[in-house]
C-alpha cells in the first residue's frame, strides 16, 4: 500500500512538472510571437549604391501590421528620366497605409524642392533605425527639376505637393517596391528591389 502511495505521488509530481514545463514553453512562444509582431525592419536598395544614390525603407510593425515607416529616396520618384543633373535626396514618412495580405499600399507626399532636398543621401541605421543625412548641403538643381515637377502638378491638379502611391510585397528577405505614378518606368523593370538589413527588435 505504501509503495502504491509513493508511486502515485511520484506520478502526480511528474505530471505537475510536465505541466510547468509546458506552461513555460507556451509562455515563451507567446512572448516570442509578440516580439515578432511588434518590430521595425530596415531595407536597403543595393543597386542604387553603384550610382551613390542609396535608398532606404524603414517599416514599423505593430501586431503584425505595418503602422508607419519612412522612405529615404531621391527626386527621381516623380521622374521618368532625369536629364543630366544630380538628383536630390529626401526622407519622408509613409502615409495612408493599407495592409492587404501580402501586399501593402502606402503614399508619400513630395513637396517642391526649395530648402527641402539634400545634395547627399539620407541613411537609416539598421541598429537604431535613426535617420541621418550624409550632409546638410542643400540640393542646387531645383530649377532643372521644376521642368519635370511642374507638369506633374498641372496633370494631377496639385498646388505645391504631389502624393505618390506605392505598393510593395515581400519576397524572402527582399522587398519589391512599385511606384504607381511611374508604372513601368520605375526602376529597370517596373519596380525596385530592397534587401533586408538587420531587423530591430523594437520600434525606436
Amino acid at each position: 500500500m505504501k509503495k502504491e502511495i509513493i508511486a502515485s505521488t511520484l506520478k502526480f509530481r511528474n505530471h505537475r512538472l510536465q505541466f510547468i514545463i509546458w506552461s513555460l514553453t507556451v509562455s515563451s512562444m507567446i512572448v516570442s510571437c509578440a516580439l515578432q509582431e511588434n518590430r521595425t525592419l530596415v531595407f536597403w536598395n543595393e543597386d542604387s549604391t553603384l550610382q551613390g544614390e542609396d535608398k532606404y525603407l524603414r517599416l514599423d510593425y505593430v501586431k503584425g501590421h505595418l503602422q508607419s515607416g519612412i522612405l529615404c529616396a531621391t527626386s527621381d520618384e516623380i521622374e521618368e528620366a532625369r536629364e543630366g543633373y544630380p538628383c536630390g535626396f529626401f526622407a519622408l514618412p509613409l502615409s495612408h497605409i493599407k495592409n492587404h495580405g501580402d501586399t501593402i499600399y502606402f503614399s508619400i507626399v513630395m513637396p517642391r524642392g526649395e530648402n527641402f532636398y539634400r545634395a547627399r543621401p539620407f541613411r537609416i541605421s539598421p541598429e537604431s533605425g535613426l535617420i541621418k543625412p550624409d550632409s546638410d548641403e542643400l540640393w542646387e538643381n531645383e530649377d532643372d527639376w521644376e521642368h519635370n515637377y511642374i507638369p506633374y502638378l498641372v496633370k494631377y491638379g496639385c498646388q505645391d505637393t504631389i502624393s505618390i502611391r506605392y505598393k510593395m510585397y515581400m519576397k524572402g528577405d527582399s522587398l519589391l517596391l512599385y511606384n504607381i505614378l511611374l508604372g513601368n518606368n520605375y526602376g529597370s523593370s517596373g519596380h525596385i528591389t530592397f534587401k533586408k538589413m538587420n531587423p530591430l527588435s523594437q520600434s525606436q
